[in-house]
């Protein structure tokens, strides 16, 4: 097999994901849900990724040099490109996706360490991992900081109940 690169390659690229990594991942609270019934195209700037998971259905993608099955259960990174998806017949495909910055996925940036030539280069599976993770710690942040200003409401409704 060919070794990955140490960034995601221009085009796109099909990976199957466990329950357990859609979970570690929140993809049922990324923001992009759609139904498709007809062929469409999905897009990435250079600089960005868009991870399309696809919850039900299948289609044919292709970026003009390549061409995969997609089906329910995979994760589609795109990067770099336009992908054709193409429906089988009159079935639909739905999806949920989230695109994000290439150098929030990749880590580049100020500060590389020569250990880093050491390291073994991530999948896409590992890169959608990693951003699910950081969307995980957001969400819990999101849910403490909820859960502190009802906390506060209900002791500033307490005083007033005294009060009156």
């Amino acid at each position: 097999a060919a070794a990955r690169a140490s960034t995601p390659r221009a085009g796109f690229e099909v990976e199957t994901l466990d329950d357990e990594a859609v979970k570690d991942m929140n993809i049922f609270n990324w923001p992009g849900l759609e139904k498709r019934t007809n062929d469409f195209e999905q897009d990435a700037a250079a600089d960005e990724m868009k991870m399309v998971y696809i919850k039900d259905g299948s289609a044919t993608i292709s970026d003009g040099e390549e061409t995969q099955e997609a089906n329910a259960g995979q994760i589609v990174m795109i990067s770099d490109g336009t992908t054709r998806w193409s429906l089988k017949g009159d079935e639909s495909v739905t999806l949920i996706s989230m695109t994000t910055a290439l150098d929030d996925v990749t880590g580049d940036g100020a500060g590389s360490s020569p250990a880093a030539d050491d390291l073994e280069p991530l999948t896409p599976k590992d890169y959608a991992f990693v951003l699910g993770a950081g969307l995980l710690v957001g969400g819990i942040f999101a849910f403490a900081t909820k859960m502190a200003n009802e906390a506060q409401g209900h002791a500033s409704r307490k005083r007033l109940a005294r009060a009156a």
